[in-house]
């Protein structure tokens, strides 16, 4: 029981910690890693 409580500690604390960004700056959002949204490359890069 104790092993389940801690875990689930832990994982609460791994997202709080991820999106600090997204809940703490009003706007922010994670970031998109979907195709359409990504920068076209340019021949430099």
């Amino acid at each position: 029981m104790i092993t389940l409580l801690f875990t689930i500690v832990l994982i609460f604390l791994a997202i709080v910690l991820l999106g600090i960004k997204v809940f703490l700056v009003k706007g922010g959002r994670f970031p998109s890693h979907h195709r359409h949204a990504a920068r076209p490359k340019t021949k430099s890069e």
